[in-house]
């Protein structure tokens, strides 16, 4: 079966540590994009946007790597979870973040979810990051 993938680049004004911290932190997650966690362990649960996602954690770099599986209340059971990685890079001016979301299930799931990555992801965390 073939799958789709996506990469996205965004650069926030805040330190590598205060994106991963968004990104982890259960009360900044409730804040900017609704009910979530992330465990810190490989393995562990995670969860977003008031449970319309979930999956396991894949790996746990503070600051540096994140990674999970990924599948929407959306998706038929039939579909394998997709793979999300986040890199984080220090610039001068804060961290270049980026976004690769792999195994698709198909070019409509891209797509929709490289919107939804902007909408409701980068946009939204731009703002609570430039907040703080």
């Amino acid at each position: 079966m073939k799958t789709f993938s996506i990469t996205l680049t965004h650069t926030f004004n805040a330190t590598p540590a205060k994106v991963f911290d968004a990104l982890t932190n259960s009360k900044a997650l409730a804040e900017w994009s609704g009910e979530g966690s992330v465990s810190n362990k490989v393995d562990g649960a995670f969860t977003m946007f008031d449970g319309w996602v979930e999956g396991k954690v894949l790996a746990y770099t503070s600051g540096k790597a994140l990674a999970y599986t990924w599948k929407t209340t959306d998706w038929p059971e039939a579909w394998a979870p997709s793979k999300v990685h986040y890199t984080f890079e220090k610039t001068k001016t804060g961290t270049k973040l980026t976004l690769s979301h792999t195994n698709l299930p198909n070019a409509h799931e891209a797509k929709e979810h490289k919107a939804g990555w902007v909408e409701h992801v980068f946009e939204p965390l731009a703002e609570f990051l430039s907040a703080k």
